[in-house]
């Protein structure tokens, strides 16, 4: 299975060489093979990241940091795999690499969970749906399990400026399905928050901005109380509950956007603040916020929720996945009568059938960066039914409000 290839030739030089590492195994090479990049290539690190062992790092170059745990068990390494310039596969080598090799065996992923107590506050642009769900999930929904806070490790770094968007799962946005919706991958998504009402049952989504505060709608959350709230962090399949992987929070306090209209859906944008922090992990991890000013039109972007699969259709359980692209504001405009604002955002497909969807709103838009990371750059907000052809969902644009979501976050 190639995890990324190239095999075309150096322009400048036709040497033929490979563009970028290759992890791979075929019938060919029935061992898993490591084939590194150019021998010029400097001893430089990249991006921050976190090893599976939950020591910082950062992405070299596969050459530069083979460690000693990779010599006995080579499919270790695929634990380590980090993208260099969006090209090249890399390691997540620890900033100390020498004490690391000499002081550790291996062991598995540290996971210390904890959640918190206590306990957010719906609406429609007229003659259109929003993506909230009732919360009904028949025979499958289930109470929610609480956990008693444990102590954090903390750690010497901003997760938000340098190590926010990391995911373990290594596939690329171009590489994911586009027809319809897929089942995503367990981990793929770490930030990914389930809103459930009563500590029951799943009605919206959000995501993990730090250790304290989720992102999500307006519209999910603006009439209910906050001992009405439960976020659940590290889900992924809704009917069978890890508890080793998920935490859960009661909700402390809500923030909804002064300028929120719940007729219009107009600034549908909140934060919920956990009672408690969560503490981070392969399941647990941050989303990045995106770059003021972003040019999003025709960028290919992800949704991710636990929604109905059509409309009026039954939720699933497990977190899913689909790819679209972002409209122009102008494009989008056509296809409604109300005024699209630029504190919005356009994706869908002009032949329909891929969308967001009921019990998915307050979800994020995201996008891949070139670097591998991901950045929330909207949020699910209103849309005509789902997936109808030529109406695109519409989404709360998150780079238009970073100095709101700054300002906030720091009580």
């Amino acid at each position: 299975v190639a995890v990324t290839e190239s095999t075309d030739a150096d322009p400048e030089d036709g040497s033929g060489r490979p563009e970028r590492a290759i992890l791979r195994s075929d019938s060919t090479h029935p061992h898993p093979t490591l084939i590194t990049g150019d021998d010029d290539e400097e001893d430089v690190p990249f991006q921050s990241c976190i090893t599976p062992n939950k020591e910082p790092g950062h992405c070299r170059h596969v050459r530069f940091c083979v460690l000693n745990e990779f010599k006995d068990n080579f499919d270790r390494f695929k634990d380590y795999a980090c993208v260099i310039e969006g090209k090249y596969i890399g390691v997540c080598c620890p900033d100390d690499k020498d004490l690391y090799d000499k002081s550790r065996d291996y062991y598995g992923p540290r996971t210390n969970r904890t959640t918190g107590s206590n306990r957010a506050r719906n609406g429609r642009r007229r003659g259109w749906a929003s993506r909230r769900g009732d919360g009904d999930r028949g025979d499958d929904s289930r109470p929610y399990r609480r956990r008693k806070p444990r102590p954090l490790n903390t750690r010497a770094f901003d997760t938000q400026e340098e190590t926010c968007g990391v995911t373990r799962v290594l596939k690329r946005t171009e590489n994911a399905k586009v027809e319809g919706g897929q089942e995503s991958e367990p981990g793929q998504f770490p930030w990914m928050a389930a809103l459930l009402r009563f500590g029951e049952q799943q009605f919206c989504g959000g995501v993990l901005l730090d250790s304290t505060h989720v992102l999500t709608a307006a519209h999910c959350v603006y009439n209910l109380d906050p001992a009405d709230l439960t976020v659940g962090l590290g889900e992924y399949d809704l009917s069978q509950p890890d508890p080793d992987r998920v935490q859960t929070f009661d909700v402390r306090d809500i923030l909804v956007n002064e300028r929120f209209n719940s007729d219009a859906y107009t600034d549908d944008i909140a934060l919920l603040y956990l009672d408690g922090e969560a503490e981070f992990s392969d399941w647990v991890w941050p989303i990045c916020l995106p770059p003021p000013n972003m040019d999003l039109t025709g960028q290919l972007a992800t949704v991710i929720g636990w929604g109905t699969v059509y409309y009026g259709g039954p939720p699933s359980n497990v977190l899913m996945e689909v790819t679209l692209p972002i409209w122009s504001q102008e494009d989008c405009q056509q296809q409604f009568d109300q005024p699209i604002l630029d504190t919005e955002i356009c994706a869908g497909t002009e032949a329909g059938g891929r969308d967001s969807c009921q019990a998915n709103s307050g979800g994020p838009l995201l996008l891949q960066m070139n670097d591998g990371r991901w950045c929330n750059i909207g949020i699910v907000s209103f849309g005509v039914r789902c997936g109808e052809p030529g109406k695109p969902g519409v989404y709360t644009n998150v780079g238009k409000y970073l100095d709101w979501i700054a300002q906030n976050t720091r009580r």
